[in-house]
């Protein structure tokens, strides 16, 4: 099990909002682990199924942009 870093989890959170209304689509683990300077997709799908665990974001299915963030105070 991989150990959850939650100030990275809500970094990646206010990555995806700022992609989301940038770009109008989620991003992919692939861009975000980029985005972090990463080679794995694996530490950024862990901490992504944290903030969907959390109710920081949705999953839609398997599709490569399947993300939707949840607009929330990442303090309650």
């Amino acid at each position: 099990m991989r150990t959850i870093n939650e100030g990275t989890a809500l970094y990646i959170y206010r990555m995806m909002i700022e992609y989301q209304q940038a770009e109008g689509f989620s991003m992919t683990t692939r861009e975000i682990a980029c985005e972090l300077g990463l080679a794995s997709n694996s530490d950024v799908a862990a901490h992504v199924r944290w903030l969907v665990d959390n109710g920081y974001a949705k999953q839609r299915g398997k599709q490569t942009r399947a993300l939707t963030q949840e607009q929330r105070d990442e303090h309650t």
